[in-house]
């Protein structure tokens, strides 16, 4: 999780990282400037948790939480910051 190679990039700058079918880790890069390290781009960390789908009475839901701004290596380590403290609840 630490590693960006372990993301999934799935669009151009959107990165996710699956922990179940209902939750992920999303960073969705804000700005590169191509001639730098994709790791010092402005990033935004975010955590999303529930359904991915809709029933036609709207039961299921999704929420995107907003975790962390901030460089691209330092969203991967308040990721890997997060899950643990989420696993150890």
């Amino acid at each position: 999780m630490i590693k960006l190679e372990n993301w999934v990039e799935t669009m151009h700058g959107i990165f996710v990282y699956v922990i179940n079918a209902n939750c992920r880790y999303e960073i969705q890069v804000m700005y590169h400037a191509k001639d730098t390290n994709i790791l010092t781009a402005n990033a935004s960390l975010y955590y999303a948790v529930g359904e991915w789908t809709r029933t036609r009475d709207n039961s299921n839901s999704f929420e995107r939480k907003s975790l962390f701004n901030g460089p691209l290596y330092a969203c991967l380590e308040k990721a890997v910051e997060d899950k643990e403290k989420v696993g150890s609840l």
